[in-house]
């Protein structure tokens, strides 16, 4: 069986070429294609018509694999930070930002990513401080393009507490920091690490030396808070996540100590100092925690935790 080549074909065949040529290797594509060209006379015209009506599907199968591509680009990020990879989740994620410069995903994740590898540095290193640096500006952009965010709110918590800022400028930005967090807690109460962020903002701030309140208070407005505000967001973390981070753990001891709870501050120090810890992070805050401990042998209010 032979087919003449008309000219509506020649036709055809000059519109195909015209065609972007990632979407002629989408599926079912060229089977489409072949099937168009090879119609009899009669048929070329409605039937070609009708196959090539399948375009919007070759459209949506680009969109879904372009969104198929993001979540699973985005869990192996995740399961990079997980692992505790972080050199590799920054590489990673400043690579893909190159091409994709406005995913809110990726760019919160940026930041958190430089983050955590920042806390595994040499302490007060440039590439500690660069990287709390490069945090902190991709915070910004992440707040400024979803300001209603939970995780643009406690990247920018964070991000602000670890700037390489002075003495007087950190305690400017007090309120903020302690703004966001609370933002961040309520925007997604489900998340450990902001309830452990913000009760750590609790904390400090009931710790804070009544002398350096007194000079502040000249300057700027420090945010107000309780041991007990503190110990319920360290605690609802701990509920949320168990064990999911050694410093959490240490926060509620030295939580309970301040509140005169010796018992369940020697019972979190403890499980604290046998954190299964898997980061360099973890690692740092098991060994304060039996440093702690060791320390606490001779506290009178924990000798009795020690017989």
């Amino acid at each position: 069986m032979s087919y003449s080549f008309s000219l509506s074909k020649l036709n055809f065949l000059l519109a195909v070429r015209k065609i972007p040529l990632r979407y002629k290797f989408q599926p079912n594509w060229c089977q489409n294609v072949s099937r168009a060209l090879i119609l009899k006379r009669s048929q070329f015209i409605p039937q070609s018509i009708s196959l090539l009506f399948t375009f919007p599907s070759i459209f949506s199968y680009k969109k879904a694999n372009s969104i198929n591509s993001s979540l699973s680009v985005i869990e192996q990020v995740d399961s990079a930070l997980r692992a505790g990879s972080y050199d590799k989740a920054v590489s990673d994620l400043r690579e893909l930002l190159k091409d994709d410069a406005a995913n809110f995903e990726l760019v919160w994740r940026l930041s958190y990513a430089c983050w955590c590898n920042a806390r595994d540095k040499t302490l007060k290193s440039p590439e500690q401080l660069n990287l709390f640096e490069e945090a902190l500006i991709y915070a910004q952009k992440a707040y400024e393009m979803n300001p209603n965010h939970a995780a643009a709110h406690k990247m920018m918590g964070i991000a602000l507490t670890e700037a390489n800022l002075g003495k007087r400028e950190k305690l400017a930005n007090s309120n903020r920091v302690y703004n966001h967090l609370k933002t961040a807690c309520e925007l997604n109460p489900d998340d450990p690490e902001a309830h452990y962020f913000y009760g750590s903002v609790c904390f400090v701030a009931c710790v804070i030396p009544s002398t350096v309140k007194s000079i502040a208070g000249l300057f700027v407005s420090l945010p107000k808070s309780s041991f007990e505000e503190a110990l319920l967001h360290f605690s609802s973390a701990e509920n949320l996540k168990p064990n999911f981070m050694c410093r959490n753990q240490f926060a509620m001891a030295k939580t309970y100590e301040m509140l005169g709870q010796f018992k369940e501050a020697h019972y979190w120090m403890e499980k604290a100092s046998r954190f299964e810890a898997h980061t360099v992070k973890d690692k740092k805050d098991r060994n304060d925690a039996i440093e702690t401990l060791n320390k606490w042998k001779t506290n009178k209010n924990f000798k009795l935790f020690f017989l």
